[in-house]
This record gives structure tokens, sequence and C-alpha cells, in this order.
């Protein structure tokens, strides 16, 4: 489901609360940076997501195109360590 749909959709959001949820995959996560080619806001409340709703669910951010500003933007706005 897209970021946008969580922001915007009470029923999704309630649904994410009630079910297991395994982990967080994020695609073209270089959206989430203001640095990114294709900001998109939404991608930044998925931060909140994780920090309120599933705090130990582990994330995984994936992107082709962002270079290394880019990256340590994305790993602080949603607060992960950088394993890679």
């Amino acid at each position: 489901m897209t970021p946008e749909m969580l922001t915007v959709n009470e029923t999704i959001r309630t649904v994410v609360n009630q079910v297991k949820v395994n982990r967080i995959v994020i695609d073209e996560c270089h959206v989430v940076s203001s640095w990114g080619h294709d900001f998109r806001p939404a991608y930044k409340q998925l931060a909140d997501l994780r920090k309120h709703i599933l705090p130990k669910v582990p994330i995984l951010a994936l992107t082709a195109t962002a270079p290394q500003e880019v990256r340590e933007d994305v790993i602080k706005i949603l607060g992960m360590k950088n394993v890679a």
C-alpha cells in the first residue's frame, strides 16, 4: 500500500494496528528525503508509523538512485541504523 493511503485512510491504519506486521518495506525510499528528486511528504510520515504504531518492526528501505547524502537523510528520518 502507498504511504498516502496510510496517512489519509483511517480504516487502513486500523487494520495495520490489528494485524501482525513482521517488517516494513519501503520501495523508492529516496522520496522520503527532501533531497530526493521525487519528494512525497507522505513518505516522511512512515517514520511516525514506525515510531508510534510499529516501533519494533524492522524497516527495509530500497532505492537504486540515492546518493550518499540522501541515504543518510533517509536513515535519519526513518530512525534506522545504517547496516549497509
